[in-house]
């Protein structure tokens, strides 16, 4: 949805995240949206703001799953040291009725 707009002012897209005074700037002037004490415009000041908030929370989900896959490795790892514990114990006590069937028939040993 594209609005026209008067040539001295730059089309510039609306999202919902606007409020009516960052809309009210979007009409002014640029002298008149720039600080005076540092020189710059307010509304590249509050988009900063918002791309900062928005790289916090992405920085913050990011530690998440970071966290999520390592326990999920841990787990895995967990499981896997588990078939292999249940692997040697059968093994272990294979080799231990042969041993005593050997035995018995050897008596030996």
């Amino acid at each position: 949805m594209h609005k026209h707009f008067p040539t001295k002012y730059k089309p510039y897209s609306l999202s919902h995240t606007h409020t009516l005074s960052s809309l009210c700037c979007i009409y002014m002037e640029r002298t008149e949206t720039v600080c005076c004490y540092c020189g710059v415009s307010y509304l590249i000041f509050h988009e900063f703001q918002q791309l900062r908030t928005e790289l916090a929370q992405l920085e913050a989900e990011l530690q998440d799953l970071r966290e999520t896959a390592q326990k999920e490795k841990a787990q895995r790892e967990a499981l896997e040291l588990g078939r292999l514990e249940k692997a040697v114990c059968s093994k272990a006590r294979s080799t231990s009725a042969k041993c005593l069937q050997v035995a018995a028939q050897d008596p030996q040993i």
